[in-house]
């Protein structure tokens, strides 16, 4: 978990995302020390955003299992995953099914 103290987010720093989230789909298997969460995001490139932007998703205390875009397990190399973040540096689409699962120790 993080222990650094939350920074404000100004308006003036505030940029719109660079992809919209059309619809989230979550199947959740609770278990005492390890909760599978597989969440499917319809995602679309922000036509305000920037052209050739990355996914870019904060998660914090989260094992990553699998990451797929439209049904296509995504090799190693395809994203970047740290303790506190997963980006897809380079989707293959402006439109796509974005397919996350993750073990979380509740």
């Amino acid at each position: 978990m993080r222990e650094a103290e939350p920074q404000p987010v100004r308006l003036a720093d505030y940029r719109p995302p660079e992809w919209l989230v059309d619809t989230v789909d979550l199947d959740i298997s609770l278990h005492p020390t390890a909760t599978r969460v597989v969440s499917r995001l319809a995602l679309r490139r922000n036509p305000a955003g920037t052209a050739g932007a990355p996914i870019a998703l904060d998660g914090d205390g989260l094992t990553l299992v699998r990451v797929a875009i439209n049904a296509v397990p995504l090799a190693g190399g395809a994203y970047e995953a740290t303790p506190q973040a997963l980006v897809i540096p380079a989707p293959p689409a402006d439109r796509l099914m974005l397919e996350i699962e993750t073990l979380v120790d509740p």
